[in-house]
């Protein structure tokens, strides 16, 4: 049942990235940066995407999912379709693994020592979703900035 769930919320916030990378007017202002000390749009999807592969992919379903974060934080220019191919890309993966994730999986502890305590799967899976709208909101406003600047 949770996992059902939690398909449906991570579609929801992955369509909610796509619809922000889409209605970026055009592909160079997903790499232009501002004046804050935020990455640019284009590398913040790439390191959400990254996460995703990685946490769900690699370490929940076993993908052999190799994350480089260098990677996702130096690229430039890719068009917003190739980023939203990568959306696309995590978002089978995470729906996949969570389908065959059992009850008793997400029930053990998750190898992250990110938090004070140890935490279940479950609960990380929780926490991802969460990082996944932080960073779709994070790419909402620099969309927002950047249409801002052009209209201007």
């Amino acid at each position: 049942m949770i996992t059902t769930v939690l398909i449906d919320l991570y579609n929801r916030e992955i369509d909610r990235l796509k619809n922000e990378i889409a209605s970026f007017e055009s592909d160079d202002l997903l790499w232009k940066s501002s004046e804050t000390a935020i990455p640019p749009a284009g590398n913040l999807c790439l390191f959400v995407t990254g996460a995703m592969q990685h946490y769900i992919g690699n370490m929940i379903g076993d993908s052999g999912y190799i994350r480089n974060k260098e990677a996702e934080m130096k690229a430039r220019n890719l068009s917003r379709e190739r980023i939203m191919e990568e959306v696309e890309n995590m978002r089978q993966t995470v729906v996949d693994t969570l389908e065959q994730v059992s009850k008793s999986e997400l029930l053990k502890v998750f190898p992250t020592n990110e938090f004070e305590e140890a935490v279940t799967t479950e609960f990380y899976l929780m926490h991802l979703l969460r990082t996944l709208s932080f960073y779709s909101g994070q790419i909402s406003v620099l969309r927002a900035l950047a249409s801002e600047k052009v209209a201007s």
